[in-house]
């Protein structure tokens, strides 16, 4: 309590024991005997109660900013106004004979991916055929 943390093993053994007595006389909410943490505890373990802080937290007050949106790399949660959209509305066509902007996107960066692929792959061959002779 008050901050404080039961890092004593020998009071910690016997708060367990007294558990088990009471779940044996029907107390659903006791816990078992965590022989993991009491040996944690012989062994030294260091306290576990302090203070942390997050990077986020850290890069506002190295920023000097108000509100932690501002230094989050990603959105907390969608833009209100992209909840109005209908989930299973059909996307709007393109003009007859052009691919969807998405689309050829999409493809430039599947192609780019697959040419650098490949010259990794290059790389690797010529690189096992070397080490091989």
């Amino acid at each position: 309590a008050n901050g404080q943390e039961l890092n004593d093993p020998l009071v910690q053994r016997e708060r367990f024991n007294s558990q088990m007595k009471d779940k044996a006389a029907g107390d659903d909410e006791a816990m078992p005997i965590d022989e993991g943490f009491c040996t944690s505890l012989d062994y030294g373990l260091p306290p576990t109660g302090g203070w942390g802080c997050g990077v986020d937290r850290l890069t506002m007050l190295l920023t000097d900013t108000n509100t932690i949106k501002e230094v989050l790399l990603f959105p907390a949660m969608k833009p209100e106004d992209a909840g109005a959209k209908d989930l299973g509305a059909a996307p709007a066509a393109a003009p007859p004979g052009a691919p969807p902007a998405a689309a050829s996107r999409g493809n430039a960066t599947v192609n780019s991916l697959i040419a650098g692929i490949e010259s990794l792959k290059a790389d690797a061959l010529r690189v096992i055929s070397d080490f091989s002779k």
